[in-house]
């Protein structure tokens, strides 16, 4: 009976599902206790039944079909929800696979809001909008969790892209925050290694960073301001005329998107060429500039005309502190040398903390690391056998948990994920190791 109300009751239109605070909780903390309900009895129920290979397989589907639900559930949420999906979509620490790989479509695939909000939004922000804008499109270019973006046309002639914050998202993030607090509790009552605490101050962190459509235009200039001596990255000027805290307007930029291959090829533009690109701008910026913009995925990288690589979004962006450079370093070099003891310390002075103060877990991470690397790096990935790596990997993080990954690794790791995906998606072959090396000297 639940399931049939879960998946078939229109929250959104019967009940004002998003401006219900107390609605919300009751439905997510449902939701929550159902699925979990499903995976900690009805698996358990049904393992002494199966054969090894049969329960693997049974699990795979029933783990498949929670994570769709869950999808499903945070699309109705919308509001922050989506941007807690993102973020549980690269901790991988804690969740198996399906659920990872179902939240990672919240990246682009995101409903947009009716109009009118918007457009109540922008009137509240900039005052008469008809004294500023000549034309502006009524369906957005880009949606997201907490904002959607608009081409428009200045008076001036000048085309721009408007991202504009959801009217009332203040409001829902601060409810959703208290629901998130709940839920977390609920989940370390039971799962005693989980730092929830911890995890909610990463994610605050992460949310009011992004609310700030100020602040994500000085990310914007930092970045640009980076590569002002390079002249095949784009990054979009800031028009701060008509920016404010929830009202972001940049210059438009008009590219192909960077999976768009076909298109871009036909104008002579070489998919290993974009690939190299794409991947030296982002070495360049964590490991020679030390700040980042950590959200890549296909929407927010452009290839022009010209072979140019354009870069958008700068919400998620994210300065990397020295120390942290110098262990990613230390672990680089001790990946090529093969020495797990080395690459075990790499990971102490990076930040991760293990639950009993130890390094033991680190030195079976190292393990892991120094046996596969060299396979991913200077031979075929296609050879790899990633589910038996990804079983190794989780096995261990379930035998030696962790208190704390910190956050910049989780970004850089995210980062990486989505590049290797693009990566594999262009099936484009590049020297890894070479773009490194360019990018460090750089």
């Amino acid at each position: 009976m639940l399931h049939i109300i879960i998946n078939n009751f229109d929250f959104k239109e019967k009940l004002s599902f998003e401006k219900n605070p107390r609605l919300r909780l009751y439905y997510c903390v449902t939701i929550v206790i159902y699925i979990w309900l499903r995976i900690n009895f009805l698996l358990k129920v049904i393992r002494p039944f199966l054969k090894k290979e049969k329960f693997k397989e049974f699990a795979l589907k029933h783990h498949t079909k929670n994570a769709h639900l869950l999808y499903r559930t945070i699309l109705k949420l919308r509001g922050l929800f989506i941007k807690v999906g993102q973020f549980l979509s690269m901790r991988v620490d804690l969740l198996p696979s399906p659920y990872t790989k179902e939240l990672s479509k919240l990246q682009d695939q995101v409903p947009p809001h009716d109009f009118r909000e918007i457009e109540k939004r922008l009137r509240d922000e900039l005052g008469k909008i008809e004294e500023i804008f000549l034309e502006f499109e009524k369906e957005p270019i880009a949606s997201a969790s907490l904002g959607q973006v608009h081409k428009a046309k200045l008076k001036n002639g000048q085309l721009v892209a408007v991202k504009v914050q959801y009217p009332g998202i203040e409001k829902i993030v601060e409810t959703d925050l208290k629901v998130l607090q709940i839920i977390l509790r609920f989940f370390g009552f039971f799962r005693k290694n989980l730092q929830w605490k911890i995890l909610l101050e990463e994610f605050k962190e992460f949310v009011f960073l992004e609310l700030d459509y100020i602040n994500e235009g000085k990310n914007a200039e930092r970045i640009k301001e980076d590569f002002r001596d390079t002249d095949w990255v784009v990054v979009p000027s800031v028009l701060w005329e008509f920016t404010t805290k929830r009202v972001l307007t940049l210059e438009y930029i008009d590219g192909i998107k960077v999976t768009d291959y076909p298109s871009y090829e036909r104008m002579g533009i070489k998919r290993e060429e974009v690939m190299e690109r794409v991947l030296e701008l982002y070495f360049r910026m964590i490991f020679s500039k030390g700040f980042f913009q950590a959200d890549p995925h296909p929407g927010n990288i452009f290839v022009l005309q010209d072979g140019r690589i354009a870069l958008l979004d700068f919400g998620l962006s994210r300065e990397i502190k020295r120390e942290t450079i110098q262990g990613f370093g230390r672990m680089a070099r001790a990946v090529a040398e093969r020495n797990p003891e080395e690459l075990a310390l790499a990971f102490k002075e990076i930040g991760f903390v293990s639950i009993n103060g130890k390094t033991d877990g680190f030195r079976k991470f190292a393990d892991i690391v120094v046996k596969y690397a060299p396979q991913v790096v200077y031979k075929n990935p296609r050879s790899l056998n990633l589910q038996e790596i990804s079983s190794e990997i989780l096995e261990l993080v379930r035998k030696y948990p962790l208190v704390r990954i910190p956050s910049d690794f989780l970004l850089m790791g995210r980062v990486m994920g989505l590049l290797l995906g693009l990566g594999k998606f262009l099936k484009a072959k590049v020297n890894v190791n070479e773009i490194i090396m360019k990018a460090l000297g750089g």
